[in-house]
């Protein structure tokens, strides 16, 4: 039995991924998690910006009450223990523009919710369809929660009774339907499912129940959150989702869900099993029909060399669209043909995340709510209507939801400031194909649009912003690897939700599908099931193999991520409060091109307030080095704090090489000056490409145009002084004493500004103001670099 091979491997750090592999790493299987990104967690992420923690995906997470179908899983991974949940004070209000209409929906207890729906819809003909409604998703809610928990067997054998022990899974679902219709199509027409099919969907129901638009509109305010049209809303999975918070309330993870995510990669490592991070799966081996292993590289070098790992069966925390790339041919086919091809994307969405100056619920959004739906197309228009556009609307103008995480203690950001996030519902086609000129500009429109909108709701808001910025459909697909860059996987509508999910590749029983993909599938807790509910059947059908070797709890080797790994050889001082770390090279970083980044995670932070282990930053060296150096401005932030308090011989991780901020090669005209305007610690990825012009002995013309506050800030200014190119004019600007740079500037200093490239590097008003006097010049467009991390 060889060292590299496995009990299960899982493609995908997802949380249906990380769930299932550290339940089954407690049961004793040797357990491998291959992950593309450099951080676990998909959508249950978070990223660091000044002094914000920036949460990717999670606004509120329902239940943890007694009937919560995840209180089983958190429980055996202990995760109550070890992870601190907030509840939240209210589900979530919805209000029009101009603020008219405005409701509150609570959670934590359906008489309360319904007695307060009450009070602001005191019509008897809107309450009696309140409680109508409440009484329909609560019951499908307790129905669904009873039958997730039984086996695959019991499903089966209950399913012909379903009018018996499951009446509102039976009225409200199509399942039923569709059995019958199999075995004697005549007996579908007594069955309660025939007289109330129009009920399947969310659209249906409150038509049914009730005409105030209002009424209606507000009942299904947060609908984005899990598709975009109620008339294709599966009525079964929006009530599990929606009867869940009224069960148990709303709930966020103190520190944001990357807390969790990382805490199930602890699980994971604690009990002997393995997390590859920065590997692209690109092949699924098979013999026979059977999955044997699988097949990874760097996924940042197209050309690194595969590595082969076994396994005895694989679990699949990917979209099924990849999974069939990665299989053999004949394989690949039938998934495609059976799942792909038959199944809807569901929508993606956009999210705009924002630091905030002051502490809001202390100052602006005193007395607000923690999530605000803001209805742009007001809340006395047509259900039907107002969705059936929706595709045709601009983003700004959808309604939107605004995340106020000040309102309660979230641990994103220091107690004097805040930290939110806007989000509705978009589509990868509004943004894919844009030139990265046009994706910024329409990001930043877009942006501009909603906080004009959000500060008519919130007066004031507008003028706390410190710091934002707008992931797309285009964002999410990048990294997450999502066809239509979507979240919540195949879309739930009644055709594709429920035990449709439970989809299988015939003769390939070892491969198992754990994601918002599969079964029961769609948001945190749809992920979280699907780990769950993939551990049971294979805990059931596979036992660990005794030949394979096993690693004992905190004793014992496990599979070493030697390939990312580095140590720390030196530190020192290049300028005024700014310091560079120079460590041994690994074998992912073994090439790169000049300019070029990577990502710097650390093993053992000091210190972990407010922030995470990990940076991106520019490879200072250049690729001929026998190290790798990277360079940054100190600060108090803990993970710079960490890197200070490293020792020589302490490991980290860097994933890379990434990046298209290179030097450009232009055959038509390889006479072309270059220009590199630089601000601060933006000189980092100019290092090595000075270097390289250097090494090659280059004849063009080079301006460094290099602005800091003062020399002594001035990061490698001696280095760059005795480089040994002749035509570089090494260019200062100190803006203590000397202005800014501008148009006039940069005319004086060059010969001729539309005969050079120009490569552009610095924070993010920097750049733009450097793109624009660039612009008014006349150079083309094609003419102009930027650095495409900041």
């Amino acid at each position: 039995m060889k060292y590299d091979t496995f009990d299960v491997q899982v493609i995908g750090a997802g949380l249906g991924g990380l769930s299932a592999a550290a339940r089954l790493a407690q049961e004793g299987y040797r357990v491998a998690v291959i992950e593309q990104h450099y951080i676990p967690g998909g959508c249950a992420t978070t990223f660091k910006r000044k002094d914000f923690i920036m949460e990717v995906g999670l606004h509120e997470m329902d239940g943890l009450h007694a009937e919560d179908m995840k209180q089983a899983l958190f429980k055996k991974l202990d995760i109550f223990k070890y992870m601190t949940f907030k509840s939240l004070p209210e589900f979530y209000r919805v209000v029009s523009v101009d603020r008219k209409d405005d409701y509150t929906v609570p959670d934590a207890g359906m008489e309360k919710v319904i007695t307060q729906l009450n009070a602001q819809f005191p019509d008897k003909k809107d309450q009696k369809a309140i409680r109508r409604f409440f009484n329909v998703i609560q019951g499908i809610y307790h129905q669904v929660s009873r039958f997730y928990r039984l086996t695959t067997l019991q499903r089966m054998l209950v399913l012909p009774f379903t009018p018996l022990f499951y009446p509102y899974m039976a009225t409200y679902s199509n399942i039923w339907i569709n059995i019958l219709s199999k075995t004697n199509p005549l007996m579908w027409l007594f069955h309660p499912s025939f007289i109330f099919k129009r009920f399947h969907t969310l659209g249906s129901l409150l038509d049914t129940l009730s005409h105030n638009k209002c009424l209606k509109n507000t009942l299904c305010a947060n609908l984005g959150y899990y598709h975009d049209d109620p008339y294709s809303m599966s009525l079964i999975f929006f009530s599990a989702a929606q009867a869940s918070y009224f069960e148990g309330g709303g709930w966020f993870i103190k520190g944001g869900s990357q807390q969790l995510s990382n805490y199930l990669e602890k699980v994971i490592r604690d009990y002997g099993g393995t997390l590859l991070l920065g590997r692209e799966v690109t092949n699924i081996i098979t013999e026979g029909n059977r999955v044997v292993g699988i097949k990874y590289r760097n996924a940042h070098d197209r050309l690194a060399v595969k590595t082969t790992i076994y396994a005895n069966v694989l679990i699949a925390n990917a979209a099924p669209a990849r999974v069939a790339c990665m299989l053999p041919e004949e394989h690949g086919k039938k998934l495609k043909a059976k799942v792909v091809d038959r199944f809807t994307d569901a929508c993606s969405l956009l999210s705009i995340y924002v630091g905030f100056k002051s502490h809001l619920a202390n100052g602006v959004n005193k007395n607000g709510a923690y999530s605000t739906f803001i209805a742009q197309q007001g809340l006395h228009g047509s259900l039907k209507d107002t969705w059936a556009t929706i595709k045709e609307q601009h983003p700004a103008e959808r309604d939107f939801v605004f995340v106020d995480y000040s309102q309660i203690d979230s641990g994103l950001t220091t107690a004097d400031k805040s930290v939110g996030v806007l989000c509705a519902v978009g589509y990868l086609a509004e943004w894919d194909g844009l030139s990265e000129t046009d994706y910024t500009s329409r990001k930043d429109a877009v942006a501009q649009k909603m906080f004009a909108v959000l500060d008519k709701v919130i007066p004031g808001i507008a003028d706390e912003i410190e710091y934002y910025e707008v992931g797309t459909p285009r964002t999410i697909a990048s990294y997450t690897l999502n066809p239509s860059g979507s979240p919540y996987g195949f879309a739930q509508i009644p055709s594709q939700s429920g035990l449709p999910r439970m989809y299988r590749i015939p003769r390939l029983k070892n491969l198992y599908f754990s994601s918002a993909w599969s079964f029961p599938g769609g948001g945190f807790t749809g992920a979280l099931l699907a780990g769950h509910e993939t551990v049971r059947r294979i805990v059931r059908r596979h036992k660990p193999d005794p030949t394979i070797k096993k690693y004992v709890i905190h004793k014992q080797k496990t599979y070493e991520d030697k390939k990312t790994s580095s140590r720390l050889l030196a530190r020192k001082t290049i300028a005024r409060h700014t310091m560079e770390l120079v460590f041994e090279k690994n074998e992912f970083l073994a090439r790169f091109q000049p300019g070029q980044y990577a990502a710097l995670r650390l093993v053992s932070p000091a210190y972990d307030a407010l922030d995470m282990p990990l940076r991106l930053f520019s490879i200072t060296s250049h690729p001929d080095e026998p190290v790798l150096r990277f360079a940054m401005r100190e600060s108090h932030s803990a993970f710079k704090r960490s890197c200070l308090a490293m020792a020589t011989g302490d490991q980290v991780h860097i994933y890379g090489p990434m990046g298209n901020f290179v030097l450009q090669e232009h055959p038509a005209s390889p006479a072309r000056n270059l220009v590199f305007l630089v601000s601060g610690i933006g000189i980092t990825p100019v290092m090595p490409m000075l270097k390289d012009l250097e090494k090659h002995a280059s004849r063009k013309n080079i301006y460094l145009i290099y602005t800091n506050k003062t020399k002594a800030e001035t990061s490698y200014h001696e280095e760059i002084a005795s480089m040994r190119l002749e035509n570089l004019d090494y260019i200062n600007r100190y803006t203590a004493s000397q202005s800014r740079i501008n148009a006039k500037f940069i005319t004086t200093q060059l010969r001729d500004v539309h005969a050079c490239d120009y490569y552009i590097v610095g924070n993010s008003y920097f750049i733009k103001a450097m793109q624009s006097i660039v612009a008014a010049q006349g150079v083309p467009e094609a003419q102009v670099y930027v650095d495409d991390f900041g």
